[in-house]
C-alpha cells in the first residue's frame, strides 16, 4: 500500500532513536504533568485540531517506540486503552 505521508519515517526515526525523549514529548513524561491533567478530558488538555490528533499519535509512537509504556499509559484513561484503528490500518 502506498504511503502518502510517508509515516514510514517516523517509524524509521523512532526505531533508530533518533527521536526519543526528552526532546520528544517532555510533558508526557513528566509525573507533576500527567498528575495535573488527572480527571480531565482530552479535549480539556489539548485545543482543536490537538485533541483530534493524540490518540494517532499515541498510537504511532508506541508502535514505533521500544519503550512504549508512556504513550499506551496515555490511551488508557482517554480511549479505554484502545489505540487507533485508522492509524494501525496505516502502518
Amino acid at each position: 500500500m502506498e504511503d502518502p505521508f510517508d509515516l514510514q519515517r517516523f517509524v524509521d526515526a523512532w526505531r533508530r532513536g533518533s527521536m526519543s525523549a526528552p526532546r520528544c514529548w517532555p510533558p508526557l513524561r513528566a509525573p507533576r504533568s500527567r498528575t495535573a491533567i488527572e480527571g480531565a478530558s482530552i479535549k480539556e488538555i489539548f485545543p482543536w485540531p490537538e485533541s483530534l490528533k493524540v490518540r494517532s499519535s499515541m498510537t504511532l509512537f508506541a508502535r514505533a517506540a521500544t519503550d512504549n509504556a508512556d504513550f499506551l499509559a496515555v490511551l488508557d484513561p482517554f480511549y479505554s486503552g484502545h489505540q487507533d484503528p485508522r492509524t494501525l490500518e496505516l502502518l
